[in-house]
This record gives C-alpha cells, sequence and structure tokens, in this order.
C-alpha cells in the first residue's frame, strides 16, 4: 500500500489511485464530472476555487483540484458554500504547475446544477 501524503492527507502520493493523472486519458474530451465545493482562494494568478472529491461516473478522478476564477461560469445566483456538490461539464488540459512539473486540470467549465447543503437545487440551462 502506498503511503499517504502528508501534504493532502486524503490523497495518495504522486501518481497514485488519486493522482490528476487519470484524468489525462479524458484530455481534450468534454465530460461529466462532479464534486464539493471547498473554499474560495486566491494565488498569483487571481481568484481560484477548491474542489474536492471530483468524481465522474461515481469514480474518484481526484482529491482535490484548484480552478482559476476565469474556467468557470460567473452565472451563479449565489456564493458557494462548502459542502455544496456541483455537477459540471469540463474538458481537461495539461498545465504546467509554478514548481515546473505537469498536471491536468478542467477548462472550459459550464456549471450543469448545484446540490446545495440546505437541499436547494440551482438549475443551469
Amino acid at each position: 500500500m502506498k503511503k499517504l501524503s502528508r501534504r493532502h492527507p486524503n490523497a495518495q502520493v504522486r501518481g497514485g489511485l488519486y493522482s490528476r493523472s487519470r484524468l489525462k486519458e479524458f484530455h481534450d474530451s468534454v465530460k461529466t464530472y462532479s464534486a464539493r465545493f471547498v473554499r474560495y482562494g486566491v494565488c498569483a494568478d487571481g481568484e481560484t476555487t477548491l474542489l474536492s472529491n471530483v468524481q465522474m461516473d461515481g469514480q474518484l478522478m481526484a482529491a482535490h483540484i484548484w480552478i482559476k476564477k476565469n474556467m468557470m461560469e460567473t452565472k451563479l445566483h449565489r456564493k458557494l458554500r462548502g459542502g455544496d456538490l456541483l455537477f459540471f461539464e469540463a474538458s481537461v488540459a495539461e498545465y504546467q504547475r509554478q514548481s515546473g512539473s505537469k498536471s491536468f486540470g478542467f477548462i472550459n467549465i459550464r456549471m450543469k446544477k448545484i446540490q446545495a447543503n440546505n437541499g436547494e437545487l440551482i438549475l443551469f440551462p
């Protein structure tokens, strides 16, 4: 069994079961994903959104992923709250991290629906 990463205790080490490298096989194709909203953040490139438990068809694709604000539609009716479940379509693209290593992330994100913690369901056309 692989050791758990100290940085992300719920994720296995690089290249492990929950590594974003699983997204590689869906490079340049549009698929539907679900993920839990964790929090907003800020990086050198601007505002970001942290999502966890990223799944496709019930299969875990990544333990977490940061998304730049300009990659997401901004038509949300309200601010997201911790634990909100998002359903979205997106393409997978390779990118280079600030450290120089390569990884995979989402581009062209199109929200489908949000299941809020309070039971509210928000649908997008």
